[in-house]
């Protein structure tokens, strides 16, 4: 062991502890005097600072290991000094600063990705709303993607459905009706299997536009009345041809309670056909079979229950939604490429 110089300073003084502390109280006093003397948070200068710091590591490095603490102890009590302690130091200092490297380029790291996944929300969302804009510009007027209600079905039209047709040949044919007037390209579309299935989810309205003579009022008689029959109801009539004469067939086509528009309703009413259906014949209440006799039995089996107009306007379909998506993201990853390229 070397002579112990006048200059190396006492250990315990350097955590400011006496040398009868215990392993608890080493651990506050390090804690406290690696607070105060860290590079990066001491205000003290950096090299004064920095060779603290490497101080109270080695101090505490030899201080909380029983055996070394053993050793340092006989040492300064008997005038010695262990020669390679100063070696200890640098080693202490030198690990402390490839941790706080690495501590740093993970913290870099962290805040790149972050701000990464920030831009590229932005990118998206700045190419979704544009993609959506000239999406609805350029196709607002497409059955595929903007799909409406079914329709405009006009009084005219109805009758051409025969007056035996039920309600699920009625939906049928107004779903091969709107088909039939799609382009050759969107028809092969719709029948793909996925489009499909989307294309059902939108055929729930109706719109039916109709003439104020084609209006009629459902309450036929106090049979009809009494029988039970919605206050709400009104009769669309619609001509059909018979040979060289027309017939007259009625619609039955009610509005709920909670219906929040004028009604009777003018020139055109929208049809909420998960609501409607065919009355049958078992179940039916007696008023539709009164209903039915005031009109000569020419009224359709089945009743169609109005619902907001709101019903009726186009909405966003499955297929823009997907094309608005898939663009966005292709944009935005060829965006983030570029900002990396013009970054780096």
């Amino acid at each position: 062991m070397a002579d112990l110089t006048a200059n190396e300073q006492d250990l315990y003084e350097v955590l400011g502890v006496s040398n009868s502390a215990s392993d608890i109280e080493l651990k506050r006093a390090y804690r406290r005097e690696a607070l105060r003397w860290h590079p990066d948070k001491s205000q003290h200068p950096a090299d004064v600072a920095a060779e603290r710091f490497k101080l109270v590591s080695h101090a505490y490095s030899v201080l909380s290991d029983p055996a070394q603490r053993q050793a340092y102890d006989s040492d300064f009590l008997t005038g010695d000094c262990d020669a390679g302690r100063n070696e200890a130091w640098s080693e202490a200092w030198t690990a402390w600063q490839e941790f706080a490297e690495m501590e740093e380029r993970e913290r870099e790291a962290s805040r790149r990705k972050e701000a990464a996944f920030r831009a590229g929300s932005i990118v998206f969302f700045a190419w979704s709303a544009v993609l959506a804009a000239v999406t609805w510009q350029q196709s607002h007027a497409a059955p595929l993607m903007f799909p409406s209600a079914l329709g405009p079905l006009s009084t005219r039209e109805l009758g051409d459905f025969s007056l035996r047709t039920d309600f699920r040949d009625f939906s049928s044919m107004l779903v091969e009706r709107r088909r039939a007037s799609l382009g050759p390209v969107s028809q092969l579309i719709a029948r793909l299997p996925g489009m499909s299935m989307a294309a059902k989810a939108h055929n729930t309205h109706l719109n039916i536009t109709f003439r104020p003579a084609d209006l009629q009022s459902a309450l036929r008689g106090a049979s009809a009345a009494a029988a039970g029959q919605p206050l709400g109801g009104v009769l669309l009539s619609s001509p059909r041809k018979v040979g060289k004469s027309v017939r007259y067939l009625y619609t039955f086509v009610y509005a709920p309670p909670d219906l929040a528009i004028r009604w009777p309703p003018k020139g055109s009413v929208c049809i909420r056909l998960l609501r409607s259906g065919t009355v049958k014949r078992r179940t039916r209440d007696a008023w539709f079979d009164a209903l039915a006799a005031a009109v000569d039995g020419r009224l359709r089996p089945f009743a169609l229950e109005a619902t907001d107009p709101e019903g009726c306007q186009p909405s966003v379909g499955a297929l823009a939604i997907t094309a608005v998506v898939l663009g966005a993201a292709v944009l935005s990853g060829f965006t983030m490429r570029v900002r990396s390229s013009l970054l780096s």
